[in-house]
């Protein structure tokens, strides 16, 4: 089961892959129930349940036993053991397949108890226990950031609460004295505004100065002295005016020093320049004038700014309590999830529990219902074939009455034949002459599909020179594909030939024994190199020549070579991985490729029996098919072997 949830404060999508156990499919795809549909499949049940087949096959065994009958009655064989014999042979299908199906019922029972005893003996409990912990630590692990962004939300939330409460006693004691709505009021247009006017005077005098109707000094003393002061004076009184509602005693001391610093070198400059000093008492009364009115347009200000900080911070609370709210309905569908996921695998459980409880019932009542069908069968076939006996023998008795004399010649005539039998197969086993039989293995490290079963394949191996006696000499080499083993062949201790009536049993087992040790070393440390790791380029024909050149050697009358690859020879000289958009190719080019790899390696095979091993793979499995192709006409037409098959395995 698997749920998402958006996380809004990072972003981000958090996946909960809670697991859950599904015993239903397990059961489905189980070892027991697949052997009951192959069984059902080979046709086996229905000559029970088809009565026109069982019809058809004791017409044919009846017919058999007629046949079979008369032919030895003539030749002097008793009515009982005739009857018995031809019952057994003509009943011989019929008793096949009711072994194979009691051979199939042990076999589905001890399977059904394997799987009793593999996953329902298993305690549950510790199995649902273990998922369990398993989804609570993947919970822990999702809930453990949202958790986080709540704790974030709570103190953001506390925060604005503070500003909040702050903010609101401000606002209430003056909520009377301003209106609603906050007034436009531009700080830097009221300033200059304050400046032209506390110059105004000044300029007054400069230009009637100019026009000579007064005389006030030097006019551009003048001026400058107006535009300096003018200038000062409005920024002095706006700081002032906003240090004392700030109640900055630092400041205000600064600003009121330099105020007077500045009221006095203008004073100076006005004696010196022979100005008028009323003027000078004029600015001090403008500049304590903007100095209120700075302090009056400060104050007001503030309630405005205090008043929208108090509107941001409730809007932040809001959205802080929502996104919390957010956050805590996921952590409770995440519990819940959790919840249900948990309760899923209980009852999976139990429904896997009773599946398999019921399913042993159900095999075991179907396969003895299968056994009792053929017992029943078997029964009134053998009665019919007794009858149809009897009659044959009453028959072929009253047209040779002399047959009875006969049956004891035929029976020592018999014996005789038996042992003389005998006596010269053994006579043909020991004068036969023992072979010799070198065997290769070529492994594949670039191979895609590694071994699924070394041990079996080992076994396998062996298993292919099981026929040819204990006489016979057996040679075991291998290599491996790859440039960086490229020419390293590892043989086995030869097993010679001996003679049947010279040799030692015991000495000759001692020898066999070792050969195998030997041969199994060598085929495992082949098959655990066939890892791939650091090889990149594999010379199949390469190592193919030296192998079989070294088998040579051996003069072998049978040689076998083992090759455990997919063919797709990649190196420098040919690749074909370089086919596969193009596999027709392999094909119409089959001589051109012989050619390239002919230059490259000459392989004389002649004689040799050739097996390909490789598991099947969906990714090349076409472009593998096209190069066994390829393969299987170059060995036979160019490297002159003898056979050569392709197999998944040689288990």
């Amino acid at each position: 089961m698997r749920t998402l949830f958006t996380n809004p404060s990072q972003k981000r999508v958090t996946e909960i892959p809670i697991k859950t156990i599904v015993f239903n499919a397990a059961f489905e795809d189980s070892p027991l129930v697949q052997m009951y549909k192959d069984f059902k499949m080979k046709d086996h049940i229905p000559l029970v349940e088809n009565e026109a087949k069982f019809a058809e096959l004791k017409n044919e065994s009846l017919n058999k036993a007629r046949k079979a009958g008369i032919r030895d009655e003539k030749m002097g064989m008793p009515m009982e053991e005739g009857c018995d014999a031809f019952c057994k042979k003509a009943l011989a299908p019929l008793e096949a397949i009711k072994k194979q199906a009691e051979i199939a019922k042990v076999s589905a029972l001890e399977m059904h108890n394997q799987i009793l005893e593999k996953e329902q003996h298993i305690d549950q409990d510790t199995h649902i226990q273990k998922v369990k912990s398993e989804n609570e630590a993947l919970l822990s692990k999702v809930q453990a950031p949202i958790e986080n962004d709540i704790r974030e939300c709570e103190a953001n939330i506390k925060e604005q609460e503070r500003i909040i409460k702050d903010t609101n006693i401000t606002l209430a004691s003056d909520e009377n004295e301003y209106p609603e709505e906050r007034p436009y009021i531009n700080r830097g247009f009221v300033k200059w505004l304050f400046m032209i006017f506390l110059m105004l005077p000044e300029f007054s005098i400069t230009f009637l100065s100019l026009q000579g109707i007064v005389d006030e000094g030097s006019n551009f003393q003048l001026f400058a002295t107006t535009l300096g002061l003018g200038i000062s004076y409005a920024w002095l009184s706006d700081l002032l005016g906003k240090f004392l509602y700030k109640n900055n005693r630092k400041k205000i001391i600064v600003i009121g020093i330099l105020s007077v610093l500045l009221l006095l070198f203008v004073s100076a400059v006005r004696i010196m320049t022979g100005a008028n000093l009323l003027f000078t008492v004029f600015y001090i009364i403008l500049f304590v004038l903007g100095s209120v009115f700075a302090y009056l347009r400060e104050e007001k200000q503030h309630h405005y700014d205090t008043k929208d900080a108090n509107k941001k911070a409730v809007n932040k609370r809001n959205k802080e309590l929502g996104k919390k709210d957010i956050l805590e309905g996921q952590l409770k569908t995440n519990e819940k999830t959790f919840e249900v996921a948990c309760e899923q695998n209980k009852k999976s459980a139990e429904k896997y529990s009773e599946l398999i409880e019921d399913n042993g019932k159900a095999i075991k009542n179907k396969f003895d219902k299968i056994i009792s069908g053929y017992a029943d069968n078997t029964s009134i076939l053998k009665t019919d074939l007794e009858e149809e006996y009897k009659l044959g023998y009453k028959i072929a008795k009253q047209s040779n009455p002399s047959i009875s004399n006969l049956n004891g010649a035929v029976k020592n005539g018999a014996k005789a034949m038996t042992v003389l039998l005998i006596v010269c197969l053994s006579l043909i086993t020991s004068c036969t002459p023992p072979e010799t039989v070198a065997t290769g293995v070529v492994g594949d490290p670039t191979n895609d599909r590694p071994l699924e079963n070394p041990e079996g394949e080992i076994m396998a191996i062996h298993k292919l020179n099981a026929h040819i006696g204990r006489s016979s000499g057996r040679h075991f080499y291998s290599t491996i594909i790859s440039d960086r083993s490229f020419g390293q062949i590892c043989s086995s201790v030869p097993l010679p030939k001996s003679k049947y009536w010279m040799r030692n049993e015991i000495k000759r087992t001692e020898e066999i024994k070792r050969y195998e040790h030997s041969c199994d070393s060598i085929l495992q440390m082949t098959f655990e190199s066939m890892d791939g790791s650091g090889r990149k380029a594999s010379y199949i024909l390469r190592n193919i020549q030296r192998i079989s050149s070294r088998m040579n050697e051996a003069k072998a009358d049978r040689n076998r070579l083992i090759i455990y690859s997919d063919m797709l020879s990649h190196n420098s000289v040919i690749s074909f991985y370089d086919f596969r958009d193009r596999l027709d190719e392999i094909e119409n080019n089959r001589e051109e490729i012989a050619d390239i790899l002919n230059k490259d390696s000459s392989v004389d095979l002649k004689g040799y029996e050739l097996i390909v091993v490789h598991q099947p793979s969906v990714q090349n499995d076409e472009l593998i098919r096209r190069v066994w192709e390829f393969w299987e006409w170059y060995f036979i037409q160019h490297c002159n072997a003898k056979s050569i098959r392709f197999e998944q395995s040689l288990i």
